[in-house]
Protein backbone atom coordinates (compact mmCIF):
# COMPACT_ATOMS: atom_id res chain seq x y z
CA UNK A 1 0.00 0.00 0.00
CA UNK A 2 2.92 2.32 0.74
CA UNK A 3 4.15 1.99 -2.86
CA UNK A 4 0.65 2.60 -4.21
CA UNK A 5 0.33 5.80 -2.14
CA UNK A 6 3.74 7.00 -3.35
CA UNK A 7 2.81 6.19 -6.96
CA UNK A 8 -0.42 8.22 -6.65
CA UNK A 9 1.51 11.10 -5.14
CA UNK A 10 4.14 11.00 -7.89
CA UNK A 11 1.45 11.00 -10.59
CA UNK A 12 -0.03 14.04 -8.89
CA UNK A 13 3.40 15.71 -8.73
CA UNK A 14 3.99 14.98 -12.41
CA UNK A 15 0.63 16.55 -13.28
CA UNK A 16 0.92 19.59 -11.01
CA UNK A 17 4.70 20.03 -10.66
CA UNK A 18 4.51 20.89 -6.96
CA UNK A 19 6.69 18.18 -5.44
CA UNK A 20 8.02 20.41 -2.68
CA UNK A 21 4.63 21.17 -1.11
CA UNK A 22 3.49 17.59 -1.66
CA UNK A 23 6.34 16.24 0.46
CA UNK A 24 8.66 14.69 -2.13
CA UNK A 25 11.72 15.43 0.01
CA UNK A 26 10.49 13.04 2.71
CA UNK A 27 9.63 10.22 0.30
CA UNK A 28 13.14 9.07 -0.64
CA UNK A 29 16.80 9.56 0.10
CA UNK A 30 18.11 13.09 -0.45
CA UNK A 31 20.83 13.04 -3.07
CA UNK A 32 23.86 15.31 -3.45
CA UNK A 33 22.89 15.61 -7.13
CA UNK A 34 20.88 18.44 -8.61
CA UNK A 35 18.28 18.49 -11.33
CA UNK A 36 19.81 19.33 -14.73
CA UNK A 37 16.64 21.20 -15.72
CA UNK A 38 16.09 23.47 -12.71
CA UNK A 39 19.04 22.79 -10.36
CA UNK A 40 16.61 21.64 -7.67
CA UNK A 41 17.41 19.06 -5.01
CA UNK A 42 17.06 15.46 -6.23
CA UNK A 43 15.50 12.70 -4.16
CA UNK A 44 16.67 9.17 -4.93
CA UNK A 45 14.31 6.20 -5.06
CA UNK A 46 15.70 2.66 -5.07
CA UNK A 47 13.05 0.33 -6.42
CA UNK A 48 14.51 -3.12 -6.75
CA UNK A 49 17.05 -2.90 -9.56
CA UNK A 50 15.83 0.49 -10.72
CA UNK A 51 17.13 3.81 -9.43
CA UNK A 52 15.01 6.89 -10.06
CA UNK A 53 15.32 10.55 -9.14
CA UNK A 54 12.79 13.35 -8.74
CA UNK A 55 13.52 16.97 -7.92
CA UNK A 56 11.56 19.04 -5.48
CA UNK A 57 9.95 20.97 -8.33
CA UNK A 58 8.71 17.76 -10.00
CA UNK A 59 11.14 16.75 -12.77
CA UNK A 60 11.80 13.00 -12.82
CA UNK A 61 14.62 10.86 -14.22
CA UNK A 62 15.80 7.30 -14.34
CA UNK A 63 19.49 6.97 -13.48
CA UNK A 64 20.25 6.60 -17.18
CA UNK A 65 18.18 9.63 -18.18
CA UNK A 66 19.81 11.70 -15.44
CA UNK A 67 23.30 10.73 -16.64
CA UNK A 68 22.35 11.67 -20.19
CA UNK A 69 20.85 15.01 -19.14
CA UNK A 70 23.85 15.91 -16.98
CA UNK A 71 26.26 15.29 -19.87
CA UNK A 72 23.99 17.34 -22.16
CA UNK A 73 24.02 20.14 -19.58
CA UNK A 74 27.83 20.07 -19.51
CA UNK A 75 27.95 20.27 -23.30
CA UNK A 76 25.47 23.17 -23.32
CA UNK A 77 27.62 25.00 -20.77
CA UNK A 78 30.72 24.48 -22.90
CA UNK A 79 28.93 25.95 -25.94
CA UNK A 80 27.77 28.97 -23.92
CA UNK A 81 31.31 29.46 -22.65
CA UNK A 82 32.66 29.27 -26.19
CA UNK A 83 30.12 31.81 -27.42
CA UNK A 84 31.06 34.18 -24.58
CA UNK A 85 34.76 33.84 -25.33
CA UNK A 86 34.19 34.51 -29.04
CA UNK A 87 32.19 37.65 -28.21
CA UNK A 88 35.03 38.72 -25.92
CA UNK A 89 37.47 38.26 -28.82
CA UNK A 90 35.30 40.43 -31.06
CA UNK A 91 35.19 43.21 -28.46
CA UNK A 92 38.94 43.01 -27.85
CA UNK A 93 39.62 43.18 -31.58
CA UNK A 94 37.29 46.16 -32.00
CA UNK A 95 39.11 47.96 -29.19
CA UNK A 96 42.46 47.01 -30.72
CA UNK A 97 41.37 48.51 -34.05
CA UNK A 98 40.08 51.68 -32.40
CA UNK A 99 43.31 52.31 -30.50
CA UNK A 100 45.42 51.41 -33.55
CA UNK A 101 43.41 53.88 -35.69
CA UNK A 102 43.79 56.63 -33.08
CA UNK A 103 47.55 56.06 -32.84
CA UNK A 104 47.65 54.65 -29.33
CA UNK A 105 49.70 51.55 -30.20
CA UNK A 106 50.70 50.72 -26.60
CA UNK A 107 47.06 50.27 -25.58
CA UNK A 108 46.23 48.60 -28.91
CA UNK A 109 48.99 46.06 -28.26
CA UNK A 110 47.43 45.19 -24.88
CA UNK A 111 44.08 44.51 -26.53
CA UNK A 112 45.80 42.48 -29.24
CA UNK A 113 47.65 40.40 -26.62
CA UNK A 114 44.43 39.72 -24.68
CA UNK A 115 42.61 38.84 -27.89
CA UNK A 116 45.29 36.28 -28.76
CA UNK A 117 45.16 34.74 -25.25
CA UNK A 118 41.37 34.56 -25.35
CA UNK A 119 41.45 33.03 -28.84
CA UNK A 120 43.78 30.26 -27.55
CA UNK A 121 41.45 29.60 -24.61
CA UNK A 122 38.44 29.48 -26.93
CA UNK A 123 40.25 26.99 -29.16
CA UNK A 124 40.87 24.74 -26.16
CA UNK A 125 37.19 24.88 -25.22
CA UNK A 126 36.22 24.18 -28.84
CA UNK A 127 38.43 21.08 -28.88
CA UNK A 128 36.92 19.86 -25.61
CA UNK A 129 33.42 20.43 -26.90
CA UNK A 130 33.97 18.62 -30.18
CA UNK A 131 36.30 15.81 -29.25
CA UNK A 132 36.11 15.04 -25.53
CA UNK A 133 32.46 15.44 -24.58
CA UNK A 134 30.15 12.56 -25.43
CA UNK A 135 26.59 11.81 -24.50
CA UNK A 136 26.56 9.28 -21.70
CA UNK A 137 23.77 6.99 -20.68
CA UNK A 138 23.59 3.83 -18.67
CA UNK A 139 22.58 1.83 -21.73
CA UNK A 140 25.41 3.29 -23.82
CA UNK A 141 28.02 2.41 -21.21
CA UNK A 142 26.67 -1.13 -20.89
CA UNK A 143 26.74 -1.56 -24.68
CA UNK A 144 30.31 -0.25 -24.83
CA UNK A 145 31.42 -2.64 -22.08
CA UNK A 146 29.82 -5.59 -23.90
CA UNK A 147 31.58 -4.65 -27.16
CA UNK A 148 34.97 -4.53 -25.46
Amino acid sequence: MDELDRLKLEVSIAAQGDGFNMGILQMGQLSPLTCPECNGVLVRFDEGRIIRYRCHTGHAFTASALLSEVTKSVEDSLWKTLRGLEETIMLLEQSNKYFTDTGNTAVADQFSKKSKETRELAQSIRELTFFKQEQLSEEGLVEKAVEE
